[in-house]
């Protein structure tokens, strides 16, 4: 059976489209290129120059600080910095020392200060003058270090009691040269 003329001239006339999203697809496309290139191009010649102006005023500001300080004192921050560092590397190296006065302060009795210490690493002794709150303080701090393996030899002396209400003393202290690095410490 035929179709009427009228439904077949219709047919012909409309134009076939698929359904789907292709033309959604080029807008969005069309849109991300449109914002892209809006992007590049505000950064290009909007951002970039404004940030080459800035590096320029920072530059000129380093060179007027830069005037503004003579070479000789350059020179000495110069030197300076370089003391610095080469200190702080000679430190970072130094184990010996810093595990000594952690081992010093890990067993100082609460109330005991010392005012003087002195370490002879060939004969293994500390010879230190403190201060205490009072006398049994100073008796705990040589109990303190009588208990320690390390330690081979105490001498209290010189206890005396001080103007500001402290008792003074002199300890010596004989240790094993295995203290701190654990190996011999070398003799001179």
């Amino acid at each position: 059976m035929a179709l009427p003329q009228n439904v077949s001239e219709q047919l012909s006339r409309v134009p076939i489209r698929a359904p789907g999203v292709s033309g959604q697809l080029l807008m969005l496309t069309c849109l991300l290129f449109f914002i892209s290139l809006a992007s590049y191009v505000g950064l290009e010649y909007g951002y970039k120059p404004y940030l080459e102006g800035e590096i320029q005023k920072l530059d000129k500001s380093i060179a007027d600080y830069t005037a503004q300080i003579s070479p000789a004192e350059q020179s000495n921050l110069i030197n300076f910095y370089s003391q610095l560092t080469n200190l702080k590397t000679l430190l970072a190296g130094h184990i010996f020392g810093s595990r000594f006065f952690e081992w010093i302060e890990k067993n100082t009795q609460i109330n005991v200060s010392y005012q003087n210490l002195r370490f002879d690493a060939v004969q293994g002794t500390i010879s230190v003058t403190g201060q205490a709150k009072t006398i049994d303080d100073i008796g705990e701090q040589v109990l303190i270090l009588n208990q320690l393996p390390e330690v081979k030899k105490i001498t209290l002396s010189g206890i005396t009691a001080a103007p500001n209400k402290l008792w003074q003393f002199n300890l010596a202290v004989t240790i094993d040269p295995k203290l701190v690095i654990g190996q011999t410490l070398p003799a001179n």
